[in-house]
């Protein structure tokens, strides 16, 4: 199976965000990557650039759009506590 992209990925990341506590991005990736069935083999392949994994890349998209917009147009505080982390962790924004 391929990669999904990152639109498709949207439901079994709040998933494991829905018992509201704070997760690792690893944890949340590791759970997505089960949910769609995602080899390590998958997940080493690298965006053109050779910059990033593509896997990788695609949770990043999918944790930023759950931040700014959510099914019905609006933030939820469950999408929150990744990019609260991610944004402490990283030193930047989603």
């Amino acid at each position: 199976m391929p990669i999904p992209k990152y639109d498709e990925m949207y439901r079994a990341f709040l998933d494991c965000l829905a018992d509201g506590q704070l997760h690792r991005s690893k944890e949340v990736k590791d759970t997505v990557a089960g949910v769609f069935s995602v080899s390590e083999k998958e997940r080493a392949e690298m965006l053109p650039s050779g910059k990033q994994q593509l896997f990788d890349n695609r949770i990043g998209w999918t944790r930023c759009f759950q931040r700014i917009v959510h099914y019905d147009g609006q933030v939820h505080e469950r999408s929150m506590p990744i990019c609260r982390e991610a944004t402490h962790h990283k030193g930047r924004a989603c």
